[in-house]
């Protein structure tokens, strides 16, 4: 499996060899947090690490420590040593006298302990012979104070889905750690909890309070970021642990559901997650990685591996100056990437490493990607994926809002994905918000940024839109052999208001990608973010009905019934969920006319110069 790193002019060719790629990229992002790690004679900031976005010292700066052991001992280099326990000496000013473990510094929320018992009792299980005695004990005390909370509180902190499946692994490495038989009984009844948490299809809900809700749809909280991220790892983790075959083969068949959202080119769509707003396309910004999962079970199932590698080249192609962005265009919209990110993954890579699993250079698992299935539909996400020749599709209606203005809903085109480019379509938060203002970044950019298809008008400063109602009526069907998603419903606000109808129809060929409709509206717009970085040449031959997209050796050709309005070819739209660029382009409708816009994209031999 080759990859390609660029350099100025000079381009270098490397083979990932098992071990070696994983380790390099994890020696890239630890000397990048070395480089920000803080000096100062105030010890509350002594020892932190500043974020370059942020411009702040995230609480969760501490679980690099575990990354940086992992590099100190395969390297001897003391550098990494003593980041560690200067990250380990500033953490005290986040350290609680029960034993908790404050998300940030102006944050009270403590059920992220389990993340900081996990790094601790993986740095003292692999690395710890690299402190004195005294450290040792010293770091030993520490995790045995947090364990101790987490055992008596877990159930009572409440949050999401997450937490109690982390604390089954946390408390099952404590159990091994300090011998505690209490902390391994505690950590089976939560691993069994998450495992109750997994539908007849093989999706884990629960990401969102109150855990067990069910909308008037039938649709619960999921979000595959976290998922795929941070429960289903740490139950795989926890199973692995404690020997538990058959809770492990609840988890295969979860992760096996799980990838029908995952794309070729390493990316998971989460575009439609219940907690999308942290939505970073290679996953989520905040949880760890989906390499322990994946890594660890690719001896028994070789597929797995491949998923490893294609998400850990999405997140090499990610990194720059040894840090991980949020996003495949976040560095060239001028967007600064968020130390958070690279500081979770590295966990996952160091799991990895020390796991001794790291998938090498084998054959592609085409197996990953079924062509045969054009439409599935998840109940519990209200969600369906369609594939048909180069296309692949995600459509949601998932009326459970994890927070007003989430993700979108109402049958909305979420992702529109082609074999040979890449996404062309994404779906956003419908208005950007910080929902969790310490784990989310901050854009400068305009706070208009909705990357959603959709069709609205404002009126009072109101917006009616289609990914806003909650009560569509959605049918998938097939014809000749094609995917279809018809929809009927009412352009609304947030709060559930409107009146005026609206019809939609995707249509998925080998080929051509079709959305048509009509609307009650007496005049409406029909939003068509397409994805386009600033390289991106935008052509349109004096035929207003047309549009060609070409960058590099590839071209996405728009042909639409009504005339397309592009009101700046040289203005990008960014959104920090999914990291992405799009061109504004709009059609204009008025009362029940009918469009059709057809999307093709194809690998052209000739390059543009612009």
């Amino acid at each position: 499996m080759k990859w390609m790193e660029r350099n100025g002019n000079r381009e270098k060719e490397y083979i990932m060899n098992d071990a070696a790629y994983y380790r390099d990229l994890l020696k890239e992002w630890c000397d990048a947090i070395c480089r920000y790690q803080l000096t100062d004679e105030n010890p509350r900031i002594d020892g932190a690490i500043l974020c370059p976005a942020c411009l702040r010292i995230h609480g969760r700066s501490a679980d690099a420590i575990y990354p940086m052991m992992y590099m100190a001992d395969v390297t001897g280099d003391k550098k990494y040593l003593r980041c560690a326990k200067k990250l380990y000496s500033w953490s005290e000013t986040m350290w609680e006298s029960d034993g908790s473990f404050r998300n940030d510094t102006d944050s009270s929320w403590r059920g992220i302990t389990v993340f900081a018992v996990i790094q601790l009792c993986e740095a003292l299980k692999y690395h710890g012979h690299q402190l004195s005695g005294e450290e040792y004990l010293g770091w030993r005390k520490r995790t045995a104070k947090a364990a101790y909370f987490l055992y008596n509180e877990i159930d009572r902190l409440g949050g999401n889905i997450n937490y109690p499946i982390t604390c089954a692994w946390a408390l099952e490495l404590a159990g091994e750690l300090l011998e505690c038989r209490d902390y391994l009984n505690k950590a089976h009844e939560l691993a069994l909890y998450g495992i109750a948490h997994i539908d007849g299809q093989g999706i884990l809900y629960g990401e969102g309070t109150p855990r067990d809700q069910i909308s008037p749809r039938g649709c619960r909280y999921v979000d595959l970021g976290y998922n795929v991220e941070e429960s289903l790892p740490a139950l795989t983790e926890y199973a692995l642990l404690a020997g538990d075959e058959e809770l492990l083969k609840e988890v295969v068949r979860a992760l096996r559901a799980h990838l029908d959202f995952f794309l070729p080119d390493g990316a998971w769509d989460n575009s439609w997650g219940s907690r999308n707003y942290k939505w970073s396309y290679w996953g989520s910004r905040t949880s760890d990685g989906c390499q322990p999962a994946f890594a660890k079970l690719s001896r028994r199932y070789p597929e797995f591996g491949d998923v490893c590698r294609r998400n850990t080249e999405l997140l090499k192609q990610c990194t720059f100056d040894g840090l991980l962005y949020g996003g495949l265009m976040y560095r060239e919209a001028g967007q600064p990437p968020c130390i958070h990110h690279t500081i979770c993954h590295a966990k996952a890579l160091a799991g990895v490493l020390d796991g001794g699993v790291c998938p090498g250079e084998d054959e592609k698992h085409e197996n990953l990607f079924p062509k045969t299935k054009k439409i599935k539909y998840y109940a519990s996400a209200g969600t369906a994926v369609l594939r048909n020749g180069e296309f692949r599709a995600s459509v949601t209606e998932n009326d459970l809002d994890y927070v007003a203005g989430g993700h979108a809903c109402g049958g909305a085109l979420t992702m529109l994905w082609h074999n040979r480019i890449g996404p062309l379509m994404v779906g956003t938060m419908t208005e950007y918000q910080m929902v969790e203002s310490s784990n989310m970044q901050l854009p400068g950019c305009s706070a208009d940024c909705c990357q959603t298809v959709r069709l609205e008008y404002e009126q009072e400063n109101v917006w009616y839109r289609n990914i806003n109602d909650k009560t569509a009526e959605i049918l998938y069907t097939e014809e000749d052999g094609n995917p279809v998603v018809r929809i009927r419903g009412v352009l609304r606000s947030q709060e559930q208001k409107g009146i005026h109808t609206f019809q939609l129809k995707y249509q998925m060929e080998q080929e051509v990608f079709r959305i048509s409709g009509t609307c009650e509206a007496s005049v409406s717009t029909l939003r068509l973010p397409i994805v386009a970085d600033r390289e991106t040449a935008l052509i349109q031959k004096n035929d207003i009905y047309k549009l060609e997209l070409r960058r590099k050796n590839t071209a996405v050709y728009i042909k639409s019934s009504l005339p397309l309005i592009l009101e700046d070819r040289n203005t990008r739209i960014f959104n920090p969920v999914g990291g992405m660029e799009t061109i504004k382009l709009d059609l204009s409708l008025k009362k029940k006319e009918t469009f059709i816009v057809e999307i093709r994209g194809e690998c052209i031999k000739s390059v543009l110069n612009s």
